[in-house]
């Protein structure tokens, strides 16, 4: 834009150069001249600085004469002055009771003569004494006109001889209310009316439910029922053996379920499969709970896996049930599958070996053979170039021998005998014992036992 960086406050603007109210908007872009276009505290889209009316709560009173901040200055519903925003009792029937509480609007909520919660204004029935009528047709003011106990027509309220029985008491000196107080037929001093005892033989039971006259009904010690005074079997526990007889009070005699002699009630060990551990602790009923052959927690008669190795086949699918190594002899050799595939294994190996090894050996002959042959097609051929050469060309020259080459000759053929005589045994049989143990015979005639690293020899 043609200014210097150093002197261009929007050096990455090439449009604006200055700001010079500082609010961050370029001059050429600026929106209100000398104020901060971010500042619009009513969201109008005039920078407040150019705003004629800065109203935040937009309710036509600017901010600077607003009444009530964030609210409408003009909605004061109970006309008090105060606008509703900031009014913290909008009371528009002025009884005290802000609208959003008011059970009577436009009435006075505290005006409830008949105190029944409802204010007059709204109340339908205004009833002082709470008897249904209402207090402009009440007939007996201050008391329930609907209670007229004795049925004289008249209210209970204004009654002076309220007598519901017509014994000629009045209910509230009646003893017995609802019955004539004169009948006493048992003279205990309560009216038969209200006598919940009438008791001729006095044990607390009355005549018409005595079940065993004479006697005290109230003992019954074994609770069947039957009084004691008139019972043939007093059995307090209930198990059909008289208390002088039972062999275990408070508990069935007969109730015996470990078949020991000893009612359970009396019993300190109940014990269906007699292994020792009580019923309520027995981890497998019905079975020895200490019989755990393989050890891993379960009773064996509740053990859905018996494993002595822990090999996860069962002892009696497993044909080694203790080696965790084994557990088939497809073969039935006595020996596992395991260790007969190891053994095969092993030999075939050896055996891979063994024929390599000849191979070498038979390879290292044919080269030294060919070595050898090499050497004697090379002497023949120097005796024949000897024996053609004419006699007159060497009459005075001394004789001379090939003595090199017959050297060279006897050390190769020297080297080839003694390789050819090196040989090793091999195998001529293998086989594995029933207890697992790999042998070999050699072609030597010694025989080989495999320690589970190398072959040992034991004769």
């Amino acid at each position: 834009d043609g200014v210097g960086d150093n002197a261009d406050a929007f050096d990455d603007d090439p449009n604006e150069t200055t700001d010079s109210d500082g609010d961050g908007v370029g001059d050429n872009s600026d929106e209100c001249e000398g104020f901060d276009d971010s500042i619009d505290v009513d969201n109008d889209g005039i920078p407040d600085g150019c705003d004629p009316l800065v109203d935040s709560d937009g309710d036509g009173v600017g901010d600077d004469e607003d009444q009530c901040e964030g609210f409408d200055d003009s909605i004061d519903v109970d006309n008090d002055g105060v606008p509703d925003g900031c009014d913290p009792l909008v009371d528009s029937d002025g009884d005290g009771v802000g609208d959003g509480e008011d059970q009577c609007e436009g009435f006075d909520d505290s005006i409830d003569v008949d105190n029944d919660g409802i204010p007059d204004g709204c109340d339908s029935l205004i009833d002082n004494d709470g008897d249904g009528i209402s207090n402009d047709k009440d007939q007996c003011e201050g008391f329930d006109d609907l209670i007229d106990v004795d049925n004289d027509g008249i209210i209970d309220g204004c009654d002076s001889l309220i007598d519901s029985d017509l014994d000629g008491v009045a209910d509230s000196w009646d003893q017995c209310e609802g019955f004539d107080d004169n009948v006493d037929v048992d003279l205990d001093g309560t009216p038969d009316g209200c006598d919940s005892l009438i008791d001729n033989d006095e044990d607390g039971v009355s005549n018409n439910q005595d079940l065993c006259e004479g006697y005290d009904d109230s003992i019954d010690i074994d609770q069947d029922g039957i009084p004691d005074g008139c019972d043939s079997l007093i059995d307090s526990d209930g198990d059909g053996v008289s208390n002088q007889n039972d062999k275990c009070e408070e508990f069935d005699d007969s109730i015996d379920i470990d078949q020991d002699g000893i009612p359970d009630g009396c019993d300190s060990l109940i014990d269906n499969d007699g292994d020792g551990v009580s019923n309520e602790m027995d981890q497998c009923e019905g079975f020895d709970d200490s019989i755990d052959v393989d050890n891993d927690g379960i009773s064996d008669g509740c053990d859905t896996l018996i494993d002595n190795d822990g090999d996860g086949v069962s002892n009696e699918e497993d044909a080694f049930p203790n080696d965790a190594t084994e557990f088939e002899d497809t073969d039935g050799d006595g020996v596992g599958d395991v260790k007969q595939l190891a053994a095969k294994l092993k030999a075939e190996g050896d055996a891979k070996e063994q024929q390599m090894m000849i191979f070498g050996i038979i390879g290292v002959v044919l080269v030294g053979a060919a070595v050898a042959l090499f050497f004697v097609f090379r002497k023949t051929k120097n005796d024949l170039l000897i024996s053609e050469v004419p006699n007159n060309n060497f009459q005075n020259q001394e004789p001379f021998e090939i003595q090199p080459i017959t050297t060279t000759q006897t050390t190769i053929t020297q080297q080839v005998v003694t390789r050819e005589t090196v040989t090793s045994p091999t195998v001529t049989n293998q086989w594995t014992d029933a207890d697992g143990n790999t042998w070999r015979q050699m072609s030597d005639g010694s025989t080989l036992w495999w320690n589970g690293h190398d072959w040992q020899k034991t004769s």
